[in-house]
């Protein structure tokens, strides 16, 4: 007489339990087209992130998702950022249907200058964005202010975000 022994865990306790921090994850839209601006004063620019397809798949069910930096660059000959005396960051869903509130993301003043000559904009205090990054899509729009060139230019903007995800699967 053969016997098969099968063994199950015992009830409430997960098969498995897979804890990952992500410490920065980052999409960047390049060639963002900027106009010239005649005067000293302010440019805003809008601009979509379509492919979200890397961090989707960061995306399980229990994630908390933050922004945590944001970076602009000049891709223009000849231009940099030098210019900017203060910007400022949202984002909102690129999903017209969306009924998620534009966040104020990011922000700077005074220190907004990299090392680099780009721009570095710290996150302003966010609740989980996972809502946002689970979209088709996030829209962007920057508002920059100082002695802007006076005639048109490119730029490409990076923005990073980190997360926590955690995946339990159970039997």
């Amino acid at each position: 007489m053969k016997r098969l022994l099968l063994a199950f865990p015992l009830g409430g306790c997960p098969l498995l339990e897979v804890q990952v921090e992500v410490r920065e994850a980052c999409v960047t839209r390049g060639d963002i087209a900027v106009p010239g601006v005649p005067v000293a004063g302010a440019v805003e620019q809008d601009f979509t992130f379509g492919d979200l397809a890397p961090i989707h798949e960061l995306l399980v069910t229990d994630a908390s998702l933050r922004f945590v930096r944001a970076e602009v660059h000049a891709t223009s000959a000849g231009v940099t950022l030098d210019f900017v005396d203060r910007a400022h960051v949202t984002i909102a869903s690129a999903d017209p249907d969306s009924t998620l509130p534009t966040l104020e993301a990011y922000d700077c003043e005074g220190d907004c200058i990299a090392d680099d000559g780009g721009l570095a904009l710290s996150a302003m205090a966010q609740d989980n964005v996972l809502a946002y990054l689970a979209s088709s899509g996030l829209a962007g729009h920057v508002t920059m202010t100082g002695q802007l060139p006076t005639t048109p230019w490119t730029m490409e903007a990076t923005v990073c975000i980190s997360a926590n995800l955690k995946k339990t699967l159970e039997p």
